[in-house]
């Protein structure tokens, strides 16, 4: 009847002490006991030791006196980490919206890129129809090879004959791609290549 006291509560507030007979009267536990517990240097305050005799408290529950300050611990503790994981999310949203303006960004200069390129197109394509605009053997080469002439004989004649005049190749050029063949034998044949030297 010396170690453990059991305490009874009445509605008056008044707490009156009980020894009580300790139930294991010869056992004693291998592991020594725990500090008692204490808060890192990151808690918001420092925390009230607490005793094993309760105050005078308004609390009727057993025991809510002795967990509160650790319930508030874990709550700290807790905030801590949710602030945490805010921090890192905010973080995180703000890289991916950086990803995404560089993205965007890419993708303009990409499109500009397009653009340009087929203005050069357009304006090389309006350059070779000008009159004093001199194919290269490079252009008659391609143009010839977009008509896919299957015989080689018959391709290096043609690209031959376009090389030696100049104006019948201005004058092919300048027809859609599916009317340059028939065209091109003509001229080849001494018919149309005659009118074209006169112009």
């Amino acid at each position: 009847m010396d170690d453990h006291r059991v305490v009874k509560c009445d509605l008056n507030q008044n707490i009156e002490y009980i020894p009580e007979q300790p139930e294991w009267t010869g056992y004693r536990d291998p592991t020594p006991p725990s500090p008692p517990p204490s808060v890192d240097e990151y808690s918001p305050g420092q925390t009230q030791s607490v005793s094993s005799v309760p105050s005078g408290g308004t609390s009727s529950s057993r025991g809510s006196k002795r967990k509160a300050p650790m319930v508030n611990v874990i709550d700290s503790q807790f905030d801590k980490l949710t602030t945490s994981l805010d921090g890192f999310t905010n973080v995180l949203s703000s890289s991916n919206v950086h990803f995404g303006v560089i993205s965007d960004v890419v993708v303009r200069q990409v499109s500009a890129m397009e653009d340009r390129n087929q203005i050069l197109r357009s304006q090389t394509e309006i350059l070779r129809r000008t009159p004093n605009y001199t194919y290269t053997k490079a252009d008659i080469y391609e143009m010839l090879s977009a008509m896919n002439i299957a015989d080689e004989n018959l391709l290096e004649q043609c690209y031959d004959f376009l090389c030696g005049n100049p104006i019948c190749t201005k004058r092919l050029m300048g027809l859609p791609p599916h009317k340059r063949w028939n065209k091109l034998c003509k001229m080849i044949s001494g018919g149309d290549c005659k009118e074209v030297l006169s112009d």
